[in-house]
């Protein structure tokens, strides 16, 4: 029987030689994995295709090649049709209706089907961009764009590994609530969701400093706020997001929100629509998905599955909790680049000791799927028609292939948000903001000012 360590240093050494040689490497490798996932576990062989398909769509998206095995492992869908061309990158689009119409989407590149997913929304590489003038909603990194490694996706050249915010604490239910602050004005809050922290907006943030009191706050039991003995459940993190807009005294709040953000900071923004002034969002949960098919590819929801699966000690738990699973092997895949030491050395700070990550395998087993869990589906069908109702100002970032916001959900948001604003970031995964913080940053200006013109 494989070890769960020797497996994953397998797929490790198969990622590493897909990157220096992604043709002849892939190809070697192939009867090497398949051999592997026959001898694995169940649990290990939907961690091994999730891996190897992440790292084949992240190869094909920067080579425009199929790497050996493509055809079975897509998720096809109908292609686009021809007349449709690529969007603008850093472009913000908006229309005065209900259905504000945006940057539009060419049929996928060399034959390869879309799907839903990780990897489900093609498009151009982003032109150079010109000279940034006064309310310019064109934007790039301050010192330009990386020179991207085999297989990584295009990122900017200057994110900063550095976090050096003073820490602040607010105590909510009898804990403390971690959180960065700086500027002055009306409060811009910026959420982040599973496994990340306030670390996650670290070069997002100076951008927005002169315009308002930025605060970024981190989950309770994530990032350096304290590790309470609750379940950690959804609803239980809404009680905590909620109460800490109270104890703060926040007023004509604007949201910038990530992942579980979104929907915590939904949930928030529907509840006390008229002390909230405008929400942005990108790669997060704002509806539900009502079968496992409407959720990402075919190896992820198997993968998503498995966190499911079981209580505590559980497959979930084992790779969660014990295995440290998500932080060790799925943020850099979402990020799409690869983490320096001192990245990872932050993004794990928070969850050095096995009973830490009981927030991260919570949470990873909420996504509303079919239905379940029960809690979560119903809060988030309400706010979802709340949402669709709200006129508040909005504005969503997506990116290329995208990770949970793809193109069926670009697609809805421009069909049934009211007063909404797009802005596409270019090539993409998840985590956004450790690929293009700047170019999110300065959309997020360039909105935030319009807010102020009362545009």
């Amino acid at each position: 029987m494989f070890s769960y360590t020797w497996a994953m240093s397998l797929f490790g050494a198969q990622q590493m030689l897909n990157l220096l040689s992604p043709s002849k490497a892939a190809k070697a490798f192939e009867g090497v994995t398949s051999a592997t996932e026959r001898e694995l576990g169940q649990p290990l062989q939907s961690v091994f295709r999730a891996g190897d398909d992440m790292q084949r769509r992240m190869v094909n998206l920067m080579f425009g090649a199929a790497t050996p095995g493509d055809g079975g492992r897509a998720d096809a869908t109908a292609a686009r049709g021809p007349s449709e061309t690529p969007g603008q990158v850093g472009q913000l689009t908006t229309q005065p209706n209900a259905q504000p119409q945006g940057a539009t989407y060419s049929p996928p590149p060399y034959g390869q089907p879309s799907g839903q997913g990780w990897g489900a929304m093609p498009v151009a590489s982003p032109a150079p961009a010109p000279p940034r003038s006064a309310g310019d909603s064109q934007g790039r990194a301050n010192g330009g764009q990386a020179q991207a490694q085999g297989g990584e996706i295009p990122h900017e050249a200057d994110i900063s590994p550095d976090y050096s915010y003073e820490p602040h604490y607010v105590e909510v239910f009898g804990s403390r609530m971690h959180y960065i602050e700086e500027g002055r004005g009306d409060p811009i809050v910026f959420l982040h969701g599973n496994p990340t922290w306030s670390y996650l907006w670290r070069n997002v943030l100076p951008h927005l400093t002169p315009h308002g009191r930025c605060i970024a706050p981190d989950l309770i039991g994530y990032g350096r706020s304290d590790k309470p003995r609750i379940e950690y459940r959804w609803t239980e993190q809404a009680r905590y997001v909620e109460e800490f807009f109270r104890k703060m005294g926040l007023k004509n709040v604007t949201l910038v929100l990530h992942d579980w953000g979104v929907s915590l900071g939904l949930n928030y923004a529907m509840r006390h629509e008229s002390n909230v002034r405008a929400i942005a969002f990108l790669e997060g949960i704002f509806k539900t998905f009502p079968h496992w098919e409407d959720f990402s590819t075919p190896e992820f929801r198997e993968l998503f599955k498995k966190f499911r699966a079981g209580g505590e000690g559980g497959e979930g738990w084992q790779m969660l909790v014990e295995q440290n699973f998500f932080i060790e092997h799925l943020l850099s895949g979402g990020v799409g680049r690869q983490l320096s030491e001192q990245e990872m050395s932050y993004y794990r700070e928070p969850f050095t000791q096995t009973r830490s990550r009981i927030p991260i395998w919570q949470l990873a087993r909420s996504v509303p799927v079919a239905g379940e869990p029960q809690e979560v589906w119903d809060a988030v069908s309400e706010i979802t028609e709340r949402l669709k109702r709200s006129r508040l100002p909005k504005l969503l970032f997506y990116a290329a292939p995208g990770g949970i916001i793809t193109e069926d959900n670009v697609d809805w948001c421009r069909q049934n948000l009211k007063n909404l604003e797009t802005m596409s970031v270019g090539p993409g995964v998840h985590y956004l903001q450790e690929t293009t913080p700047h170019l999110i940053g300065r959309g997020l200006v360039s909105w935030y000012n319009n807010l102020s013109r009362g545009r």
